[in-house]
């Protein structure tokens, strides 16, 4: 018998076999779909979809009482083009966003309501919350499909359904997702977010799946499309896509390169969408202007300009308190009002932290390491705010959104690739792994949960947010948050729940506007005529007219045009005996509001005409007077009517006849009913009887 041989083949190197594993892998053909791995598809296919939908409803209920509040005014309830039957045309010709303003003009149309009237919130904060749930059911497609591609050679066949839904759920309830989704303005972040999701999870389907390939990369296509046409962040999304073909898909889908490839090209096709909406042009032409907005030629009113540069040493600071939220989501602040750093200095700290994770992640990136796609894409989705095109808010936390799914992503795998290792190596029982892993979970969940629904409180009441803005602002009080506090403590004082502490209201208001004006170099963003206006009020109301004359005589010459304090100048002089110097005043406001074409402009101009008939008939000019209070009604009859009364009045006390009879006509033509112009028709037109 021949001598039995006693030599063993060498065992290749761990890594070597897997290298060897992934080749083998590479030849093989595809599967059928990257999900058919998983033979449990109650699990991914409805248990946990629900328990995301579930923790989002639990996490955000109490959003639905949410007010409107800050740039929610200003772009939803008094914004014009989003009222009536023609809004959509209207959009399309005048909107960057017009996607993101169609749904906001279908929520005021659905309420049937008209323009001025007031808007239910509980319909826009409904259609955000489910906006919000599509995203986090996208979130958990998209990393589980990404696990179960052949590039991780099975090594999370068995969890990537658990680590997917431990990433959408804590992405789904995360406290630093509240401005994207309860601050109903910034619906515009989370539909572009839902649309970026969506683009990616149809690219991935339409890579890998082999039925309706072309379906998925159009659906593509078609959302990205559409995210362009949402907010202009989704110009990173072409980016974003191409690189997790490169990182995922490029060595085990090579059988399916053309496609690949034309639907990247299809994807940065859309970029025309950013072009045909106008934000491209605005944002990167440096001599272009686009007051309040952003682009390369923004300037602010401070010392030296808001340039590229100046935002982009900015930004490190600003990148690493978002990473800072992300884990510890507290304090959360609606308006920071961040400074700018003006010196390379004063950012080198910062600087130097990103450019080192730069640089780790373009190695990991370069050597194909999946690992490296993770903060390279929480880098390119914050790329179009937080790099180098200059914005006039340079942090705000509704940013975050997107990038918060890379953050966590990192975490929650590491977690899981420790716990396993931990797990092996004391070798413990299945149920001392389920413990280990879901006790901790629950109590992060939990936590984040409470958090958000806190938050969400905040929403329901601008006082409390202004407030609170206030009280946490990193950088001391602004001017912004104080005069928000101050209007909203304005209007607040006219409630009649407030009947009883209204003068400790306006007391309140009055000590913001003060403070405003002391920071006035601070201050420039703000309308200071309309903060000189409102504290000449304040000076007024406590019996000091002199101070109230100065301020609003500060006010007009800030702001030439702002009708109110001419009138209340008008008004204050009047009170003083100042007639002919009211009339003044009065006459400059009806001059200045006779060619505004701004929604008030024809009620201000009223109200002026009706001060300035007061003024005229104290003056014995009859005939001017008249004519000044005809002017008042017919300028603005759905509340000066009473303008057309004093004007038949004024006409009878001179017995003028014909002039009573044609303003009392007047004031029958808009209140037929009116008891004492009827009466006084009566009088001077009495009905003779027939023959």
């Amino acid at each position: 018998m021949a001598p039995q041989s006693k030599s063993k083949k060498k065992e290749l190197p761990r890594s070597q076999r897997r290298r060897k594993q992934r080749r083998e892998l590479a030849d093989a053909p595809p599967p059928s779909a990257a999900g058919d791995l998983s033979t449990n598809q109650l699990l991914p296919h409805v248990i946990a979809p629900l328990v995301i939908i579930l923790l989002g409803i639990i996490a955000y209920a109490n959003s639905f009482q949410g007010a409107f509040l800050f740039d929610d005014v200003l772009n939803i309830t008094q914004r014009s083009s989003l009222w009536g039957e023609d809004a959509v045309n209207a959009i399309l010709a005048k909107s960057d966003r017009p996607l993101t303003d169609i749904t906001f003009a279908l929520n005021i149309r659905n309420q049937g309501v008209l323009p001025g009237d007031d808007l239910n919130p509980i319909g826009f904060h409904t259609v955000n919350l489910l906006i919000h749930l599509i995203s986090a059911l996208l979130l958990f497609g998209v990393v589980r499909r990404t696990l179960l591609l052949p590039v991780f050679a099975g090594r999370f066949n068995s969890a990537a359904v658990w680590i997917a839904l431990v990433i959408a759920a804590i992405w789904t309830v995360h406290p630093l997702q509240t401005q994207a989704i309860t601050y109903i303005v910034q619906r515009a972040e989370s539909l572009m977010a839902l649309f970026y999701l969506l683009t990616l999870y149809c690219y991935i389907r339409g890579v890998t799946g082999a039925m309706h390939s072309w379906m998925w990369l159009g659906g593509s296509v078609l959302a990205c499309a559409a995210g362009m046409a949402s907010k202009s962040v989704m110009g990173s999304a072409p980016f974003l896509i191409l690189l997790y073909d490169y990182c995922f898909l490029w060595r085990h889908f090579r059988h399916r390169f053309k496609a690949r490839m034309l639907t990247i090209l299809g994807l940065a096709a859309t970029w025309i969408v950013l072009f045909r909406v106008g934000i491209a042009q605005e944002v990167l032409d440096p001599t272009r202007k686009r007051p309040g907005v952003a682009g390369l030629s923004f300037q602010t009113d401070q010392a030296g300009e808001l340039t590229w540069l100046y935002y982009f040493l900015t930004q490190p600071g600003v990148l690493l308190h978002y990473l800072r939220l992300s884990i510890w989501p507290a304090p959360l602040v609606l308006d920071y009002k961040w400074p700018l750093v003006q010196s390379f200095a004063a950012a080198i700290i910062p600087l130097s932290i990103l450019c080192l994770a730069g640089a780790a992640t373009v190695w990991a990136v370069i050597k194909r390491l999946a690992v490296g796609f993770i903060p390279a894409a929480f880098f390119i989705v914050l790329a179009p705010t937080s790099s180098f095109i200059p914005i006039k808010d340079v942090a705000f936390e509704h940013r975050m959104y997107l990038p918060l799914a890379a953050v966590i992503t990192l975490i929650v795998i590491g977690c899981s690739l420790l716990l396993t290792r931990l797990w092996n190596a004391r070798n413990l029982p299945i149920q001392m792994r389920v413990l280990t892993a879901a006790v901790p979970l629950v109590i992060v969940v939990a936590a984040l949960t409470a958090a958000t629904h806190a938050r969400n409180r905040d929403y329901q009441n601008p006082e409390r947010m202004w407030r609170d803005v206030i009280a946490k602002a990193p950088f001391g009080a602004q001017p912004r948050a104080l005069n928000n506090l101050a209007t909203v403590l304005v209007e607040n004082s006219k409630l009649p729940k407030n009947v009883q502490r209204k003068d400790e209201i306006d007391d309140e208001a009055c000590s913001l506007y003060q403070q405003i004006v002391d920071l006035e170099p601070q201050a420039h963003e703000l309308p200071m005529g309309v903060v000189y206006y409102n504290l000449a009020n304040c000076f007024k109301r406590n019996g000091d007219p002199d101070s109230a004359i100065e301020f609003y005589a500060r006010s007009v010459e800030i702001d030439p045009r702002y009708l109110r304090s001419y009138i209340m100048w008008g008004n204050t002089l009047s009170d003083q005996g100042a007639v002919r110097s009211a009339v003044e005043k009065y006459n400059a406001a009806i001059e200045i509001g006779s060619k505004s074409k701004k929604p008030l402009a024809a009620l201000l101009v009223a109200r002026a005409s009706f001060n300035l008939g007061n003024q005229y008939q104290r003056l014995g000019l009859y005939y001017e007077a008249f004519d000044a209070f005809m002017t008042s009604g017919n300028k603005y009859p759905a509340e000066y009517t009473k303008g057309f009364l004093h004007a038949g009045q004024l006409a009878e006390a001179n017995k003028d006849s014909d002039r009573a009879i044609l303003a009392y006509r007047t004031l029958l033509r808009f209140v037929p009913n009116h008891p004492r112009a009827n009466a006084a028709m009566k009088r001077l037109q009495p009905q003779t009887e027939s023959p």
